[in-house]
């Protein structure tokens, strides 16, 4: 049994050549047997040129050559498609198709920003599709500027390119807020090429204290002080709503504005400032509380400070209202509207007035009483300098003997006459006119038979609230009623 010397592959006694690799068997051999019979000849022998046959190819050198080619031919593709899926025209063509349909996810996850504290997700991403969207024509622009980008990159004029985006975001264009940019190897095969968005930063001052600033409805800063200004950030590129709210004691003072960031600079100032007014408001009476929107705010009239921040715009609506010692009374609502505001409380309520009118009835029925029967103590209603007085006026004519005979008739209120007041001791007085039927005739204690003469007499009492009641303490005539709003007494 023989063996191939080339490959080692069993052989039959006949084979010329190996089946497998297809090496000569016998061609060694068969020169030997021809040498030993051939005649002896002394002449030179010219030696043939020997050309070795072509030698067939085995199944196993098919195997691998086939094998290889095979893994070229993918490899190739394989490298096509990689190329093609990191091609960077590809890229900006994905970012383009994403902004397009809005979706926000495939959006963030084509962009980066070499400040690692900016986030990018869907959620963040929202504000800059919103900008596109709202501004198409800045979207062909954007795209234009990228694939310029590209088409460098094609030239392979690297250090002109990588200046070119170092200095992109610094340039006049108002669209270079995103660039194209390589960055590395992906798979240690193709060169990785990202959309680097440039981050940006807000200054944001505000005036009041305790003041929430919103960007896009979310919290971001409470400012701590008057005057109050702080750096927020980074933020992508988008379309934002930024707005300062103060939650005052009277009022809600509130800025809002849109904002685009999408300039040259990378700081961008906003001021929050909040539009307070504040009001000096003046009442008839002190010690009053001050209400807004029927909330106590604090404040008293005549304490000399002013109310605010509230807003001029009539939203806000302001009374006062003050106890007194008969009971509470208060002003009409007014809305304020200005720096200066004049609230007038009236005590007069109809149960004052009528508390008011019958303690000056009652004076007058006591005093024609007092007269009557010479006798001061019949006096009702009056003060003691006027109690005083009455007794004063008995005791002359006692002294001079004569005697008052006289019936009231009826006492007729204006009811638009009355008015209230306090002095600078506390003390409060109330004023009113009445008009007075009543008969009188003053006679010496001689007469038998005197006849009273029927008058009309038209008074302004003063009256002072003492002890829970009305007493009068001063009179004055020469008046009349001013109008047909009245009330009469008749006994």
């Amino acid at each position: 049994m023989n063996f191939c010397k080339e490959c080692g592959t069993k052989l039959q006694e006949n084979y010329l050549h190996c089946p497998e690799c297809g090496m000569a068997l016998h061609s060694t051999a068969n020169s030997e047997n021809k040498e030993s019979h051939a005649p002896i000849s002394t002449q030179p022998i010219e030696q043939p040129v020997t050309v070795s046959p072509k030698q067939p190819m085995g199944k196993k050198q098919k195997r691998t050559l086939i094998t290889l080619a095979l893994l070229l031919i993918i490899a190739a593709g394989l490298y096509q498609v990689g190329a093609s899926l990191t091609d960077k025209d590809r890229v900006i063509k994905q970012f383009e198709e994403a902004i397009i349909k809005g979706d926000s996810e495939k959006v963030a996850n084509l962009l980066s920003s070499e400040d690692k504290r900016l986030t990018i997700d869907g959620e963040s991403i929202e504000s800059f599709i919103k900008y596109f969207k709202d501004n198409p024509s800045s979207l062909n622009q954007t795209i234009n500027i990228l694939k310029e980008q590209s088409e460098q990159f094609d030239q392979e004029k690297e250090n002109k390119i990588k200046a070119a985006v170092t200095n992109l975001f610094g340039s006049n264009n108002d669209t270079t807020f995103i660039a194209l940019e390589k960055d590395g190897k992906k798979f240690l095969l193709y060169d990785n090429y990202d959309l680097r968005v440039k981050p940006y930063f807000l200054s944001v001052e505000t005036n009041y204290p305790n003041t929430k600033i919103y960007l896009n409805d979310k919290e971001v800063a409470v400012s701590d002080q008057e005057n109050f200004e702080t750096e927020l950030g980074p933020f992508l590129p988008g379309v934002y709503k930024i707005k300062a709210v103060h939650e005052g004691q009277f009022t809600t003072l509130q800025n809002e504005q849109d904002l685009e960031l999408f300039s040259n600079d990378d700081f961008n100032y906003v001021d929050l400032y909040l539009e307070g007014q504040y009001t000096n408001v003046d009442v008839n009476f002190k010690d009053a509380k001050l209400l807004v929107n029927g909330k106590d705010t604090g404040l008293i009239s005549g304490d000399g400070q002013s109310l605010g921040p509230v807003t001029f715009d009539g939203s806000n609506k302001i009374v006062a209202e003050k106890q007194f010692p008969w009971g509470p009374a208060s002003s009409e609502e007014m809305p304020i509207t200005e720096g200066y505001l004049s609230l007038i409380i009236n005590p007069a309520t109809d149960s004052v007035k009528e508390d008011i009118m019958k303690s000056t009835n009652e004076f007058v029925q006591g005093w024609i009483e007092s007269f009557n029967a010479l006798d001061a103590s019949k006096a009702q209603s009056i003060s003691a300098e006027k109690r005083q007085l009455l007794e004063d006026y008995i005791t002359k004519m006692k002294e001079n003997q004569s005697k008052y005979k006289g019936v009231k008739k009826s006492i007729t209120f204006d009811l638009d006459s009355f008015s209230i007041w306090e002095t600078r001791d506390g003390n409060y007085y109330a004023e009113l006119i009445a008009q007075e039927e009543f008969s009188e005739v003053v006679y010496s204690a001689e007469e038998t038979n005197p006849v009273p003469e029927d008058k009309v007499s038209t008074m302004a009492y003063t009256l002072m609230y003492k002890d829970g009641k009305w007493m009068v303490t001063d009179w004055r005539d020469g008046y009349s009623l001013g109008s047909q709003n009245v009330k009469e007494f008749t006994n």
